[in-house]
């Protein structure tokens, strides 16, 4: 899982493995971001939800209680020949998910047309990051 996690982060910032205590759904991983250019620590969370077709693995990165960064490592459709009339702009989907809150996150948000497996893969992902972001996370000194 570092890998993923390895994969969303820039150059200089560090991980730093954090053992979740209780059951977090479908993540597998969790990591403290650091970097010299940070003010506060943001934290990397790897998923693995199953999908339409196979388990799909997602990375997240929360930054001050939003979304900051994303990656899904696998197809939102696996079906292509099925959905050749489908089209998705994936980089603008996944757009949208940067800036979302645990207060904000929105089934119209997440929603993948023709996907609802997919959709639903997404949406668990989101919702046990967040509750595993408020179990993790440092309160910022003021």
């Amino acid at each position: 899982d570092r890998k993923y996690a390895e994969a969303i982060i820039a150059d200089g910032e560090t991980l730093e493995k954090i053992d979740l205590e209780g059951l977090f759904g479908v993540i597998s991983s969790a990591y403290e971001l650091t970097s010299p250019t940070r003010a506060n620590k943001g934290y990397v969370f790897v998923c693995h939800p199953f999908g339409y077709k196979d388990p799909m693995t997602m990375t997240f990165v929360i930054d001050n209680g939003a979304i900051s960064a994303y990656r899904n490592t696998g197809d939102f459709i696996q079906l292509s020949e099925y959905y050749k009339a489908f089209s998705m702009d994936e980089t603008a989907y996944k757009e949208g998910l940067l800036g979302m809150t645990e207060e904000t996150v929105s089934d119209e948000d997440i929603l993948i047309a023709g996907a609802t497996i997919s959709t639903g893969a997404v949406k668990r992902s989101i919702i046990d990051v967040f509750k595993a972001y408020n179990e993790v996370k440092e309160v910022p000194q003021a």
